[in-house]
This record gives C-alpha cells, sequence and structure tokens, in this order.
C-alpha cells in the first residue's frame, strides 16, 4: 500500500481500522473463530473452503464464472441517480434491501450480501432470488447463525460464506469489492458507493431505504465534521488496498465520479489529482 498503513483492530480502535488483523495473523484468527465465523461454519458447513492470508470462503464451482468477468457492484448511495448501463457488464452486485429500489426490481442482481437488518422471510427478497436465481453470500458481519441455516436449506446451492481481512467501517460494498478480486473479476465499476452524507446535502443516506439514517462505528460522535474525516480514512485506506495491494491487475471505475456526495472522487483526486480515472482503470502491477 502507498497512501496508507494497514490500521487493524487488534492494534487500533475500532473506528480507525480497516482490517480485522494483521496479514500474518489473519491465519490464527480464523483457528480461534469469530462471532460471524463459528456461526457460518457450525450453519453453512466448511465444504470447499479457500483460505489465504486476506479471505476465507466458499469456493463453490457455481463461483468459477466470476473469473475474468466485468461486474459492476451497486451500492445505495445517492450517486446512483447518476446511472449505468447494465448491458456493458457480465454480472452485476449488490447488497441488502436492493429488491426495494424500484429499478433494481427489473435488473438481474447476480450475487448479494445479506447483513442482519434484512428480513430473510421477506417475501419480496424470495420472490426475487426466486425470479432470478441471485447467489447470496453472507460476509464478515452477519449474527444471525440460525437464520443462515435455514437460508441455505431454502437455496441449498445459491448460499455460501465469506470472511474478508479487510473489514471496513464504510458498509458492505468495498468487502463485495475484495471477494470479486478473489473470485477472478478483471474488471469491477461501483455505483452508489458514496459514503456517510452529510444533511447540508440535502440527498437521502439510502435509495434502497429512504430516510435511512447512518449506523455504525464512526458514527458515533455527533460531530459530523469528525464523522466526515473518519469516512474519508476509511475511503483512502479501501482504494489503496485494491489498487496497490490485492487488486493490481484489476481494472476499476467510479461511475458516482463528481457527485457531490461521492467521496470516493475527494480522495482518489486528493492523491492522484483530476485525472484519476485513467490510474484507476489501469493495470498497476
Amino acid at each position: 500500500m502507498l497512501w496508507t498503513e494497514q490500521i487493524n483492530q487488534m492494534s487500533s480502535p475500532m473506528k480507525g481500522s480497516s482490517f480485522l488483523c494483521h496479514r500474518e495473523d489473519f491465519a490464527g484468527l480464523l483457528r480461534n473463530g469469530t462471532l460471524f465465523l463459528r456461526g457460518a461454519i457450525e450453519n453453512l458447513g466448511l465444504h470447499n473452503v479457500n483460505v489465504n492470508k486476506e479471505i476465507a470462503y466458499q469456493d463453490f464451482d457455481y463461483l468459477k464464472k466470476y473469473k475474468n468477468s466485468k461486474i459492476l457492484i451497486i451500492g445505495a448511495g445517492p450517486s446512483l441517480e447518476m446511472g449505468y448501463d447494465v448491458s456493458e457488464y457480465d454480472y452485476i452486485w449488490s447488497c441488502n434491501s436492493f429488491y426495494n429500489n424500484d429499478k433494481l426490481k427489473n435488473i438481474k442482481i447476480d450475487l448479494v450480501t445479506l447483513g442482519d437488518e434484512i428480513n430473510l422471510s421477506d417475501e419480496n427478497l424470495l420472490r426475487y432470488i426466486d425470479e432470478n436465481g441471485t447467489i447470496v453470500c453472507f460476509e464478515n458481519k452477519y449474527t444471525r447463525p440460525a437464520e443462515m441455516k435455514e437460508f441455505k436449506n431454502k437455496y441449498p446451492e445459491k448460499v455460501f460464506w465469506a470472511m474478508t481481512r479487510y473489514h471496513s467501517r464504510i458498509g458492505s460494498i468495498p468487502r463485495l469489492a475484495c471477494i470479486a478480486i478473489f473470485l477472478g473479476a478483471k474488471e469491477i465499476h461501483f455505483a452508489g458507493m458514496d459514503g456517510y452524507v452529510p444533511k447540508s446535502k440535502n440527498y437521502d443516506n439510502s435509495v434502497f431505504e429512504p430516510n435511512k439514517k447512518a449506523t455504525g462505528t464512526i458514527e458515533d460522535t455527533h460531530n459530523e465534521d469528525d464523522i466526515i474525516r473518519h469516512y474519508r480514512d476509511q475511503y483512502l485506506a479501501f482504494w489503496d488496498y485494491i489498487l496497490h495491494d490485492i487488486g493490481k491487475n484489476v481494472r476499476f471505475k467510479n461511475l458516482g465520479h463528481q457527485h457531490p456526495c461521492n467521496l470516493s472522487t475527494d480522495v482518489l483526486t486528493s492523491k492522484l489529482g483530476t485525472n484519476y480515472e485513467d490510474y484507476i482503470y489501469k493495470s498497476r502491477a
């Protein structure tokens, strides 16, 4: 990494950390287990597990199709309004309450991660998965293991677990990007990956769930300037990690470029200038 240090939860306060542990300690963390990992193994099993110093995941055959593919990852940020052309991509991924968005209801989302806030019995979610054959990944932060097992029983060929060393405080989209990289994607575009939305911007925090409040470790402070600073630090660490560490051979594109709520534009411009898009789209190996 060129711009930041890999701050982890074992050595620093959670609010400032982007990683669970140091790279050399990841295997030990997996052996000892976390709340998520113990629940995932107990309820989803240890079948086909692939492990390296950055990720552990169930490497089922149905995930092989993502190798050398072009993937669009859709988040719930306001910059999603800038649009995207689904015909440009091999696959589209998203997260959480994506199925409540009027536009995404009519698009085939191939893979999603679902967090604790999602009701796994929601009829709209189940109908969407049934109609589109969507693959579901439970990752890092899911803490309701019994529900994972029930969901796996319902979709035995569509559910797997993954745990990335990169943890982040900025939502599931960055971790989805890490999963895509390790599944061999050659090109990844981001839409709606924006970060904290200041009240002064007059945008909803989530286009999937209007009026949803941002919640998490970073938001524990009531000082909005402090929140934004922490988000910027997290986004800088994320881009540094995927550009200069695990994703050197992957092409990236930020479809939220220049949107007023898009923190990626700010942090990348601060390091690379206004032409940063050329840099992140080429190989850095």
